[in-house]
């Protein structure tokens, strides 16, 4: 006890050189935690993204989705021979499952959308707007959807498509594509509005269409696909209002895949969650990953090398007194505590500091309304978000601590050996 108080004295007593130390931790402390929190958020968006708005491709990809078990083993003779054929009974089963909120039935659409004047290449999905209104949440938005819903004859284009085929509110439209037997046929369809997919080639060629439509069109009362979407938590948002919005691990994603697992035919159906489904996300993370370990080598460097020039200061300019504390008995194990302590006190003090600085700056910085630049291949930006993620901040300041106490170490031995006679003559 009585080496922990000389410790505290000592670091109070070199107030300048103690809180250039902290300072250093502080800002290490704070910069790994920062970025931490903008990886979580970075993770969050991207996955939140996927699952309600779409990245790569322009509609959300929904927590599951389920074909049928040859759709992804074997390659397709004809459009929709792998559909799915029972596909309201389906869903009636899947939506029993208490984790599911509801589940969406989509056919992938490929063909020509034309004015009467000119013709444009198009792709997308016919949808039930019903339910898939209710998956954008705060991610997107659920206009285009609603719109849909309200013209049973209704087409949505994706902004640039609707400006090049200068379609205007109730005019018609004419989607041709082919049909399950081959043949081409076409359908009048009402211009409900448009959509913004977030992406350049999105905006040019993408269309929704309501499901009855579609099969109309292609002659068929098959479905692609089911996307499954899980009940998610209500927490609030940015401005304090509770929304609809989808944290880490609020869906249960195990759990739900386990009780459909039990009401699902595996040789009927197959199921692929959307980390399936997109490789893209886990190819963002491990970049991330590596960014991050590089950054807290880099300043694991810089905390250690900062300390061990300060402890060793200090050693220097306290070498008479450490003469002084041998030359009266003072074990030399003593001396090595000592200076140990104080770098245990100088990385306590940093951590509290940093964690407390950190969790202030990413409230700062959340609450700042700062947008950032679409990321590349997007057209819309993002409000920066930094997330409270406590057990990676406690991580970060155990890490700069485990830093700081190894640095110490060094000075701290050729204090505890040094001779006395030289250390009481030392000028």
């Amino acid at each position: 006890m009585k080496m922990l108080k000389f410790a505290f004295r000592n670091v109070l007593r070199n107030k300048r050189r103690s809180l250039t130390s902290i300072s250093v931790l502080l800002i290490g402390v704070m910069g790994l935690g920062i970025f931490s929190g903008f990886m979580h958020f970075s993770f969050w968006g991207i996955q939140e993204n996927i699952i309600h708005v779409g990245m790569g491709t322009p509609e959300g990809t929904c927590h599951f989705q389920i074909f049928d078990a040859r759709y992804l083993k074997a390659e397709e003779p004809g459009f929709l021979d792998y559909g799915i054929l029972d596909w309201q009974a389906l869903i009636r089963k899947i939506e029993s499952v208490p984790e599911v909120s509801f589940a969406a039935p989509r056919i992938d659409i490929m063909g020509l959308v034309s004015n009467g004047e000119k013709a444009e290449p198009v792709i997308g999905f016919a949808v039930d707007p019903s339910k898939e209104k209710h998956l954008p949440g705060i991610f997107g938005s659920a206009d285009p959807y609603v719109k849909l819903e309200m013209v049973n004859d209704g087409i949505i284009l994706g902004k640039e498509l609707a400006k090049t085929l200068n379609a205007r509110e109730s005019s018609y439209l004419t989607l041709l594509s082919t049909t399950t037997d081959g043949a081409m046929n076409a359908i009048d369809l009402q211009f409900a509005g448009t959509i913004n997919t977030g992406t350049p080639e999105g905006d040019k060629r993408f269309i929704l269409v309501n499901l009855r439509s579609a099969m109309d069109l292609v002659r068929s009362d098959r479905v692609r696909k089911i996307g499954v979407v899980l009940h998610e938590g209500d927490v609030k948002d940015r401005k304090g209002t509770y929304k609809k919005l989808n944290f880490y691990n609020e869906a249960d994603m195990e759990k739900a895949a386990d009780a459909l697992d039990k009401i699902l035919d595996k040789k009927e159906y197959s199921m692929e969650s959307w980390r399936q489904l997109n490789s893209y996300y886990d190819s963002v993370k491990n970049i991330y990953n590596t960014i991050f370990g590089f950054i807290g080598i880099v300043m694991a460097v810089v905390v250690i090398l900062s300390i061990y020039n300060t402890m060793f200061m200090a050693v220097f300019e306290r070498t008479k007194e450490i003469g002084t504390l041998m030359a009266v008995g003072t074990p030399r194990r003593y001396i090595l505590l000592l200076f140990l302590l104080e770098g245990v006190i100088i990385a306590l003090i940093g951590g509290a500091f940093g964690y407390g600085g950190t969790y202030i700056m990413a409230k700062i910085i959340s609450n700042a309304g700062i947008t950032m630049p679409p990321p590349p291949g997007g057209t819309r930006g993002y409000p920066l978000v930094i997330h409270a993620v406590h057990w990676w901040w406690l991580s970060v300041v155990f890490f700069i601590m485990l830093n700081t106490v190894a640095a110490c170490f060094i000075p701290a031995y050729r204090a505890a050996r040094m001779q006395i006679v030289k250390a009481l003559y030392h000028a």
